[in-house]
């Protein structure tokens, strides 16, 4: 049977930590854990934390407010489009229904051209 590393720290983390300790040090036990899973790692300073936190919020908000930009630039121009469209519409004059009347003539008289 091969020991892996997982099963042997969680023996270890149940047999010495009870579930009120373990709460408090939990920070601690996974600067350990990614120690002994990359020995290269080096723990993050609370401090660039933040500052990588806030570089990320303002390019965030800068993202932002260019997209609102152009969706405000996009709305304005559906609304241009939509009053060129609305001017182009006749503004009054009427239908001619002749044909229809025509049509419906020649139904009742049965010459309509359809075959029954």
């Amino acid at each position: 049977m091969d020991l892996e590393p997982t099963l042997i720290l969680t023996a270890l983390f149940e047999s010495e930590y009870h579930p009120s300790t373990a709460g408090e040090d939990a920070e601690e036990l996974l600067e350990t854990l990614y120690e002994i899973q990359d020995p290269n790692y080096q723990k993050v300073d609370p401090q660039e934390t933040e500052d990588l936190v806030d570089m990320v919020m303002n390019r965030e908000l800068a993202r932002m407010e260019k997209k609102k930009a152009l969706t405000q630039q996009t709305i304005v121009e559906e609304i241009v489009k939509e009053e060129a469209k609305k001017a182009h519409k006749p503004k009054s004059g009427k239908m001619d229904f002749s044909s229809l009347e025509k049509m419906e003539s020649r139904e009742e008289e049965g010459t309509a051209g359809f075959d029954k």
